[in-house]
């Protein structure tokens, strides 16, 4: 994750994750949030050693959901800036050589997300839930939670 707006969304979408699925991690998510923006591989490498001491003072004994759950909203960022960079383009292609039109509000009303795109998060974090070794239903709560993110937030304006 290169950009910061990424990496914002990233965070952001992996906290709204443990929030709802392992509020006990909270006390130590900005900690391990600020591990991953760093260097992701090396904090979800460091996450899956059981005796890997964070870098402040905690031994984990039993592996966190924060890595994994920062990895899989690290993917849904990176396909949200896609996506919003596409809208962009498209955008300003389509008002070429024109005045600039007004807004039409039916556009502005429409959800930010189709059932399809939350679909295709949900099996994106699903998928990444699953490479870094979350059980089935693990993984797809950890996509539950990233959608609902998106779908709740987002759809009221962020």
């Amino acid at each position: 994750m290169a950009r910061r707006p990424e990496r914002e969304a990233a965070v952001w979408l992996g906290r709204a994750a443990i929030e709802r699925l392992q509020p006990d991690e909270l006390p130590l998510f900005s900690a391990v949030a600020e591990r991953y923006v760093e260097d992701p591989e090396r904090a979800l490498r460091d996450a899956q050693q059981p005796d890997e001491v964070l870098g402040f003072g905690l031994e984990v004994a039993i592996p966190l959901l924060t890595p994994v759950a920062l990895a899989a909203a690290g993917e849904v960022a990176k396909l949200l800036t896609l996506r919003l960079a596409a809208a962009a383009r498209a955008h300003r292609g389509g008002h070429r050589g024109r005045a600039a039109a007004k807004p039409d509000p039916e556009q502005a009303a429409a959800p930010p997300w189709t059932a399809a795109q939350l679909a295709e998060v949900h099996e994106l974090a699903y998928r990444k839930g699953r490479a870094l070794h979350l059980q089935h239903d693990r993984a797809s709560a950890l996509a539950d939670a990233i959608v609902a993110a998106l779908a709740t937030e987002l759809g009221r304006g962020g």
